[in-house]
């Protein structure tokens, strides 16, 4: 069984770090963008002007970074508004992508696509590519599937966390403390009876354990004797 992650990169919570791929995944949808544009109107690589006849992957390349940025304000949402669905959005976004490029690097080492590239290459230039291209590209591959695991550990904090019962009750009686009308979002039906401790006597049927007569449990240790 997986468990999800505690922490990004070396301490870093598990938020910041998702804030973090956001904001490095907009500018890099952004610049795949406008490469892609310029590709498509002026026929040539506007980074260095050199010439780059258009294809069909320049097309599908410019549509799937298009759809990034819809993904990437749902998920920008989604945290804002404490919203898991929106981000959980986003990782199914990024798993696909992660599968297009661990299928993109395989086909570009197996079928000797790399070296089509330089078709002047010679034999040793040509492995030397070829064990560049797929060094590379696995770590990065590497690393894009070590941010689906942070996406997918921060959506699972996300749902225990906002989900939690214990939570709502918790969040009720600290707006009641400080004279608010009680706002439990988490609304538990009045049939429920839980544990002594995490409830009071206004939900229905709560009792401390062992059958103790007092309103509060033995924190006392070793206990009196009875």
């Amino acid at each position: 069984m997986v468990f999800p992650a505690a922490q990004f990169c070396c301490g870093c919570p598990l938020k910041a770090g998702v804030h973090v791929i956001l904001a490095v995944h907009f500018i890099a949808s952004w610049l795949t963008l406008v490469v892609c544009g310029g590709t498509l109107i002026f026929d040539r690589n506007i980074l260095d002007g050199s010439m780059n006849h258009a294809g069909w992957s320049t097309v599908i390349t410019a549509f799937v970074a298009m759809w990034g940025l819809v993904f990437i304000f749902s998920a920008f949402l989604g945290i804002l508004h404490r919203i898991e669905v929106y981000v959980r959005a986003y990782l199914y976004y990024f798993i696909f992508i992660s599968v297009v490029d661990v299928i993109v690097v395989v086909v570009l080492t197996a079928f000797n696509l790399a070296c089509e590239i330089d078709p002047t290459a010679k034999a040793a230039g040509c492995g030397l590519h070829r064990i560049t291209t797929l060094v590379g590209s696995s770590a990065a591959i590497c690393f894009q599937w070590y941010v689906v695991f942070i996406l997918w550990s921060f959506c699972e904090e996300m749902k225990g966390v906002f989900h939690s019962g214990a939570l709502g009750i918790a969040i009720g009686a600290k707006l009641r403390c400080k004279g608010d009308q009680a706002l439990d979002i988490f609304d538990m039906p009045s049939e429920y009876t839980g544990y002594g401790s995490m409830t009071d006597a206004g939900i229905g049927g709560s009792a401390p354990i062992f059958g103790g007569s007092q309103p509060y449990h033995e924190v006392i240790y070793p206990p009196p004797r009875v």
